[in-house]
């Protein structure tokens, strides 16, 4: 008797705890699903703590900071660079480091050094300049033409045109100053292991670790020897992706070796960089192939197969670097600024862009850009509502960074004068 009694209590038992389960999992708030194709920020552990440690933001080219942009339109502070010629390429695109100084290349100071890395303060005041001068009797040679990144000790990694591999701290301190005899073009990166890959103009990829050791070289006679090349990482960390010279994209390992090459189209220029979303699926848009009918946005895989190819877009040469949001949306501009879903469809087209320009995006969807005719920074959601739009002295052709204060930042070229200006809108 004891025995049934002894059983009836932990069916009871049971009986409770199970409805009780139950009860919590019917009526406990869950979270809810994530719509197909949302994105969100990657660790990566060998940059430094920023929401800007890099060109496009992040090593997957996304262009999207994890905060808000700049909410109210207006010039917060304008500081003017000295110069004495005009040059497209007198400022290369800014960084943020952790404490939010923004570090920019400046090509074209008026003396024989030509070249400065400049420290400003948030608050609008320049803390140093490093004259960056590889051979100060050469001062076409005293430039440079590739990306910064500031890495997790907080090392700014840089190239020069003359053939020098930099690595300045955040005081203004030269750490190391290498002879690589190349010159690196465009865009470089940095693995989540903290391997620097960048590409050279002699068809070479080079790996160095933080330190500025070189680690290997790889000779690839399909590498795109524009300065335009962009490195692309995968969002694992263990592909990265770069520009072949015949209209192709190439993926690679981290040892250096050709994975898979995709060609899009023949012969023809691409000036865009591969941008990455959280699957690892990858966006470019070929900008002059010579086959018309294979012109458009691609997206493929991370194998290399392809998933899409949308070509009803407008007014697109696709000089200028596109963003993806946290929804998924891919933003391309040249003349209209064209937005297009994870899937491949063309949700809108918006006049709002004129002249083209490099895009970022913030944390809720809005897209940002600097229009080179109109000379404006605009503001426009992600239904292509334009939400402000201020007026400015200049353009430019690098891509602005995104601060965590609600800041947008990039140099500025004057048209049709030796008039240079740093800008942050608010």
């Amino acid at each position: 008797m004891n025995r049934l009694k002894n059983i009836s209590i932990i069916f009871l038992l049971s009986s409770f705890v199970f409805s009780f389960i139950i009860s919590c999992d019917s009526t406990d708030p869950k979270p809810p699903e994530k719509p197909p194709g949302y994105q969100e920020d990657i660790p990566w552990p060998s940059l430094a703590d920023s929401p800007w440690p890099i060109i496009h933001g992040d090593p997957q080219s996304t262009g999207r900071v994890a905060e808000l942009g700049p909410q109210y339109g207006e010039i917060e502070f304008r500081i003017e660079f000295p110069s004495t010629e005009f040059s497209h390429k007198a400022f290369q695109s800014p960084i943020i480091g952790p404490d939010s100084t923004i570090y920019i290349i400046y090509n074209n100071f008026p003396d024989k050094i030509r070249c400065y890395l400049f420290a400003i303060s948030h608050l609008g005041f320049i803390k140093w300049k490093v004259p960056i001068n590889a051979d100060s009797t050469k001062r076409e040679v005293n430039v440079v033409t590739s990306s910064l990144l500031i890495d997790k000790n907080g090392i700014i990694h840089l190239f020069d045109w003359g053939g020098y591999y930099y690595g300045i701290n955040i005081s203004g301190e030269i750490v190391w100053k290498k002879n690589i005899s190349k010159s690196v073009l465009g865009t470089f990166s940095i693995s989540k292991n903290g391997l620097v890959i960048a590409a050279t103009d002699q068809n070479s990829i080079l790996c160095f670790d933080l330190y500025g050791n070189l680690e290997w070289e790889k000779k690839y006679t399909e590498l795109d020897r524009n300065s335009s090349q962009a490195i692309t990482f995968s969002p694992d960390g263990n592909s990265f992706y770069a520009k072949g010279n015949d209209l192709s994209l190439l993926a690679f390992n981290l040892g250096g070796e050709l994975k898979w090459k995709y060609n899009y189209g023949g012969q023809g220029a691409m000036y865009t960089a591969p941008v990455v979303d959280n699957l690892g699926n990858i966006y470019i848009y070929p900008s002059f192939p010579q086959d018309s009918t294979k012109r458009g946005l691609f997206s493929l895989n991370s194998n290399g197969y392809i998933r899409f190819r949308v070509s009803a877009l407008q007014g697109i040469a696709a000089d200028y670097d596109h963003t993806i949001d946290t929804k998924g949306n891919i933003y391309v501009s040249e003349g209209y600024l064209n937005s297009v879903s994870y899937e491949g469809q063309l949700k809108w087209t918006s006049d709002e862009i004129s002249g083209g320009s490099n895009l970022v995006s913030d944390l809720n969807n809005n897209v940002y850009l600097v229009s080179q005719t109109e000379e404006r920074v605009k503001s426009i959601d992600e239904n292509g509502i334009l939400n402000w739009s201020i007026k400015i002295e200049g353009y430019t052709t690098q891509t602005p960074a995104l601060g965590n204060n609600g800041r947008i930042y990039f140099g500025a070229i004057k048209n049709g004068t030796d008039t240079f200006y740093f800008y942050s809108i608010r």
